[in-house]
């Protein structure tokens, strides 16, 4: 008896959702790293330590003001103090982007490998720029404003990043096979 979906006797439509199907099953495989993590109380001092240095530092020599500094994890204003807890460090954003492009079928190891090793920077570039940019809203207009921002914008935000980062690397990778089947001679017109 065997086991299994036949692909050949499913209509496109079909065809379709089983592929979306193996996708969100690898991705939520892919996924179980997250998971696995978080029940074992992950800790992320050193990042949050950067992640809460460089944009002290960064905005304190831009506005020229000693009042903005990191001690630790968190970031000290004359206004508000500021904890960098481990979601603030983009790690689940990486992961996300991990699973993303795991789940992605039909891309050489290699151009996965190299995918996930430039979504390091992107990530953390992304986030450095939602960290700063929150802690300048919250200097420059008060800590509600800023809830708004961290809380709203920046969440969707980091969503889009994930989602265009992604975008692009499946595109660039996926680029070569679909045009190479057209580069024979024959094919041309």
């Amino acid at each position: 008896m065997k086991i299994g979906i036949d692909e050949k006797k499913l209509s496109e439509r079909d065809k379709k959702l089983f592929k979306i199907f193996k996708f969100m099953v690898k991705f939520s495989f892919a996924s179980l790293f997250l998971h696995l993590l978080l029940w074992h109380s992950f800790t992320a001092y050193h990042l949050q330590h950067i992640f809460a240095c460089l944009p002290a530092k960064f905005i304190a020599h831009f506005e020229k003001s000693s009042d903005v500094y990191c001690k630790g994890t968190v970031i000290h204003t004359n206004k508000f103090d500021l904890s960098i807890i481990p979601d603030c460090t983009g790690w689940k954003s990486f992961l996300a982007i991990f699973g993303l492009i795991i789940a992605t079928e039909n891309v050489d190891l290699k151009k996965r490998i190299i995918g996930i090793l430039l979504a390091i920077p992107y990530i953390f570039a992304v986030n450095f720029a939602r960290i700063t940019t929150t802690l300048y809203v919250g200097i420059k207009y008060g800590v509600n404003t800023m809830e708004i921002i961290h809380s709203v914008l920046w969440k969707l935000g980091l969503m889009f990043a994930v989602l265009i980062y992604w975008y692009f690397w499946f595109k660039k990778s996926k680029k070569v096979k679909y045009f190479s089947k057209y580069n024979k001679k024959s094919d041309r017109l």
